[in-house]
């Protein structure tokens, strides 16, 4: 596993909504299971570094095909820049919906924790 720019606790797709997982998945869980046993009790971040989960995650969220690149530029600056300034070039210069620029603004900034299994 290697760290990325987006935190990967996110919410939990909706039952409609499949999103393949790496193979690093079991690792994660075992990581989550010994931070929350040696007490930390969801005071840590676990980061990923998988296109195809954001990939998945733009089309969830409504991301044309023809943007998926550029706004995973974007989505990147958000360990250097805060939310609002990534949802204005989002929107602003590279033609995103306000709409989905929110919908991925509430999977990868207000971080939900959820434990697996």
């Amino acid at each position: 596993m290697s760290a990325t720019h987006l935190t990967h606790h996110t919410r939990r797709p909706t039952p409609s909504t499949a999103i393949l997982l790496p193979a690093d998945t079991p690792q994660i869980r075992i990581i989550n299971e010994v931070f929350e046993g040696l007490g930390f009790q969801g005071k840590y971040t676990i980061k990923l570094n998988s296109r195809k989960i954001l990939d998945g995650l733009f089309q969830v969220c409504g991301v044309p095909e023809a943007l998926i690149r550029p706004i995973s530029s974007a989505v990147d600056k958000l360990d250097k820049l805060p939310w609002a300034d990534v949802r204005k070039e989002m929107v602003d210069e590279k033609g995103l919906s306000g709409e989905a620029a929110d919908k991925i603004g509430e999977q990868t900034v207000f971080v939900h924790c959820w434990r697996p299994g």
